[in-house]
């Protein structure tokens, strides 16, 4: 039997994805978890922009301009033990990077 893991991950800086990569890859290496398969997904990133006026009660005109960006990344683990998997979910989990939300589901192939 094969199992997957799922981790879908949100950040405001696209570099914090980096640093995970990082961390699996190290992971990866060791001799215990040498048969995992990892894959990533680049998702899409929402964009949102929002106007501000300077001014309160006149100068319409005068308007400053924010973007937020949010990035999204997929993770799919494949391994043939559920044991391996919830380690490697709860080791994430653990070293998670700050400003980054993570969502993990496990599913049997």
């Amino acid at each position: 039997m094969s199992y997957k893991l799922e981790i879908t991950l949100k950040a405001f800086n696209f570099k914090k994805f980096s640093h995970l990569k990082l961390i699996l890859v190290k992971l990866k290496k060791l001799d215990f978890f040498n048969q995992i398969h990892i894959t990533n997904q680049q998702l899409p990133t929402s964009k949102k922009l929002f106007t501000v006026l300077k001014s309160p009660h006149v100068y319409k005109k005068s308007r400053e301009q924010f973007q937020f960006q949010v990035f999204q990344r997929k993770i799919i683990i494949k391994h043939n033990t559920l044991l391996t998997l919830l380690y490697i979910d709860i080791f994430i989990k653990q070293y998670l990077i700050q400003g980054a939300t993570l969502k993990s589901k496990l599913s049997q192939l």
